[in-house]
């Protein structure tokens, strides 16, 4: 829990509290794949970690980054070679919606390679 105003706050967990059992885990660091940093403005989230476990998951970390994702106008075809593992693609083209939480640049991307789950194809996994 986070807020403001510390006697509400701790009012409300006393209500938590005594309707549930809870338990103090101490500060927000890491959960769900965002990263809580707290600063003196407030709480900075971040998903660069998840994003690096997708990119391991991708056997793609020494790839090197690119201006443009994708061009707007390309059209990924469904004549090219079935990719050999689609749980992997599934996996991680899901990984990569949940990433669009922090990273709005991939949601084009992200919303054409996801219409291809059911059968991915080679050319699919490297447009993402």
């Amino acid at each position: 829990m986070t807020g403001n105003h510390s006697a509400l706050l701790n009012a409300f967990i006393g209500k938590l509290t005594h309707e549930f059992a809870t338990k103090d885990l101490g500060s927000l660091n890491y959960f769900l794949g965002l990263e809580a940093h707290r600063t003196f403005i407030g709480l900075f989230l971040s998903q660069v970690m998840y994003e690096h476990e997708i990119f391991q998951r991708a056997q793609l970390v020494d790839s090197k980054p690119v201006g443009t994702l994708m061009v707007v106008a390309q059209h990924l075809s469904t004549t090219s070679p079935d990719f050999d593992d689609p749980p992997l693609y599934q996996s991680i083209v899901s990984a990569l919606q949940y990433l669009t939480i922090a990273r709005p640049d991939i949601i084009y991307v992200v919303s054409v390679v996801i219409q291809f789950m059911h059968k991915p194809s080679i050319s699919h996994f490297s447009c993402c």
